[in-house]
């Protein structure tokens, strides 16, 4: 969208970027320092969203109790920018586990299924 600039209109690319962000929710992005964290929401600007860090500078899974939430427009976060928009989404092996075992459907035979 922003690299052809007059394939949209203007007001609603600029109403759908207030909206979202540049980074929706959802999306999984690489910090300035290396960590990685998944967009929560956009915050005040659509450059510093809203996150909750998933991997550390390492590039280490962070354990669910170790996640924090961060806010680029906060002070604490001034040295803080979003580097790069990573491919995928939300990533299962990311999410906290589940607070009850998921059912296990019986194998299916597909020669059943003719």
């Amino acid at each position: 969208m922003l690299a052809d600039p007059g394939a949209f209109h203007p007001g609603a690319l600029r109403a759908l970027i207030a909206a979202l962000g540049l980074y929706p929710p959802g999306s999984r992005v690489q910090l300035s320092d290396g960590s990685r964290a998944v967009v929560l929401s956009a915050g005040a600007r659509a450059d510093r969203p809203q996150l909750r860090l998933i991997r550390d500078m390492a590039g280490r899974p962070l354990a669910r109790e170790d996640q924090s939430l961060l806010d680029l427009d906060a002070p604490a976060a001034a040295g803080l920018a979003v580097e790069r928009l990573l491919a995928g989404g939300f990533q299962a092996e990311e999410a906290a586990p589940p607070e009850r075992p998921e059912p296990v459907l019986a194998d299916a035979d597909p020669a059943q299924n003719d």
